[in-house]
């Protein structure tokens, strides 16, 4: 839900911003509904003015058409949507896409294993180290509203694509989220402890579980680090890193 009201935000004042879902708009909530109604239409014979696409059940074509758009340079910067699991079937053109550095933003929600009944088919737990590892992609994992914001910033400035791995579930709004630090740095501590003796660095919705386990963990001094975007974290200089993650210190990681 955070998502559907960022991107509603940015689309507001970026009227470049076009794309849809692969039939799951009513659960990946991209559907725009910004004050320009003609615009925010379905693209279709009788509304061509519509930015809105409604690529149906066709996972690789959706994103090799986001691939094209984006290729056709600065005059729209596209989105697409689906199930993160179902990143598979598209795997090659969002690889395309990212090898030719094209700035899609692809919106895929249901990010864990939380997924209630639709069990291991659309729990997408190997899909994290696949994004990880493809070169210039940048995977997002925000935990709350305020780096979902510091993510979709940060990936409209980009000229590489981004991933939005997103909770189905709602999430609360956390204590020392900071959106700007989340888009620029990738990764930052929210709950600190002076001269820690165990740093917990979590993503997305495992992030208000590392928060509550380090209040339950009052013989350590604990320190919580929030990695939206671990790639973009990677990429910061040795002494910003060093100060998030200091050397020695034994490292819990927590993703579900």
């Amino acid at each position: 839900k955070a998502s559907q009201l960022v991107l509603n935000s940015f689309a507001e004042h970026l009227t470049e911003l076009i794309g849809g879902s692969a039939d799951l708009t009513g659960s990946n909530l991209t559907a725009l509904t910004t004050s320009h109604k003609a615009l925010d239409q379905q693209f279709q014979k009788a509304t061509p003015e519509g930015r809105y696409l409604c690529f149906g059940v066709r996972e690789h074509a959706m994103c090799a058409i986001s691939n094209g758009i984006a290729a056709y340079g600065p005059l729209f910067r596209p989105f697409d949507a689906t199930f993160l699991v179902f990143q598979s079937y598209a795997l090659g053109a969002i690889r395309v896409g990212a090898l030719s550095h094209l700035p899609v933003i692809h919106v895929f929600t249901h990010d864990s294993v939380f997924l209630g009944t639709d069990g291991p088919t659309h729990q997408p737990v190997e899909t994290f180290a696949q994004m990880r590892s493809m070169p210039n992609m940048l995977l997002w994992r925000p935990a709350d509203g305020k780096e979902v914001n510091g993510a979709y910033a940060a990936a409209l400035l980009e000229t590489r694509p981004s991933m939005m791995a997103l909770s189905r579930q709602n999430l609360p709004q956390l204590a020392g989220t900071d959106a700007v630090l989340a888009g620029t740095h990738g990764a930052y501590t929210i709950v600190d402890a002076t001269e820690p003796t165990l740093v917990i660095v979590a993503t997305g919705s495992e992030v208000e579980l590392a928060v509550n386990a380090a209040a339950l963990l009052p013989a350590y001094r604990v320190r919580v680090v929030s990695a939206p975007c671990l790639d973009l974290f990677l990429q910061q200089d040795a002494a910003y890193r060093a100060s998030v993650i200091p050397a020695g210190v034994p490292v819990l990681s927590v993703e579900a």
